[in-house]
């Protein structure tokens, strides 16, 4: 599933959920936080014949808006990792996106809920994968649609199911 067909029917949910019903929202929360922070890399190229070491600096704003209409609860959020590097041969500067919409129904059948989500990471961030190839400075992109029930039988027991799906695809580096 491609990012414009992930994000057009996010859009239609919410505009769905957002004009059924009662209407507008009942109340609007948002909350903005960012995250400052400095790591030291020694080898980020792991090399044993050219070990040079590197400083990043990130800054990571976010931003996240929450909605409530009756039974509905939307949230959407986005965030921006923006890394610096002191050396740009062994690691470049980076910008990695992310953004996120969650809908969730509460009613008497139980609790419905659909998230989508977007995020680019440099590779080095994401972790090995299976082969154990870890390319410096390629793109790991994962888009995610996840959809969840749950109905509480009684106060000790829940009944409930759980579905998703993701796509991560590599650009840059050894990963095609």
């Amino acid at each position: 599933m491609n990012v414009p067909r992930l994000a057009g029917l996010s859009i239609l949910l919410a505009v769905h959920m957002l004009y059924s019903g009662q209407g507008w929202a009942e109340s609007w929360q948002h909350a903005v936080s960012s995250r400052i922070s400095t790591e030291f890399d020694t080898n980020p190229a792991m090399s044993p014949t050219y070990p040079g070491s590197v400083w990043r600096a990130m800054f990571e704003p976010s931003y996240t808006l929450t909605g409530r209409v009756g039974a509905n609860e939307l949230k959407a959020g986005l965030a921006l990792q923006i890394a610096r590097s002191s050396n740009k041969t062994l690691s470049q500067n980076r910008d990695g996106p992310s953004v996120f919409l969650d809908w969730l129904r509460q009613s008497d059948a139980g609790e419905f809920g659909i998230s989508s989500r977007y995020a680019e990471i440099a590779t080095r961030d994401a972790g090995v994968d299976a082969t154990g190839l870890v390319p410096v400075d390629s793109t790991r992109a994962s888009r995610t649609l996840s959809g969840r029930w749950s109905k509480e039988l009684s106060e000790r027991s829940t009944l409930s199911a759980d579905g998703a799906f993701e796509d991560i695809s590599y650009e840059g580096g050894n990963f095609v």
